[in-house]
């Protein structure tokens, strides 16, 4: 189907709420026959400024008595304190020790070992 492309009549978008990382972009224009041009240059920018992204992953290595808590953590441009919080109800009521994680805008992994867990307790 033939349409208006998605900046419709405008010449500029603006983005808010971008997370930190590598961006690409390219523009096509349309004429009023609807045929569009070859697309332009591929271009990038980067958000190195925001909040750091974080991921809680699975916990690993769960044995009787212990096990490896997870997370991924993208700082970006400035280096980054991360630690656990962990219990048996939503107020958690434990905590690892902090973590620093170096600037960068790869993910990296924060891990935390757990021991003298209560057996079969959720």
């Amino acid at each position: 189907m033939v349409d208006m492309g998605n900046a419709q009549h405008r010449q500029f978008t603006i983005l808010t709420n971008v997370p930190i990382g590598v961006y690409y972009w390219s523009v096509q224009s349309v004429n009023n026959s609807f045929i569009g041009s070859s697309w332009a240059p591929e271009q990038t920018f980067v958000v190195t400024n925001c909040l750091p992204l974080v991921t809680t992953l699975p916990a690993g290595d769960i044995l009787c008595c212990s096990a490896l808590l997870n997370g991924l953590v993208t700082p970006g441009e400035l280096p980054t304190h991360v630690w656990f919080e962990w219990g048996t109800s939503t107020d958690f009521g434990n905590s690892s020790a902090e973590i620093l994680i170096s600037n960068g805008l790869n993910p990296k992994i924060a891990q935390a070992g757990l021991t003298s867990l209560q057996p079969l307790t959720t």
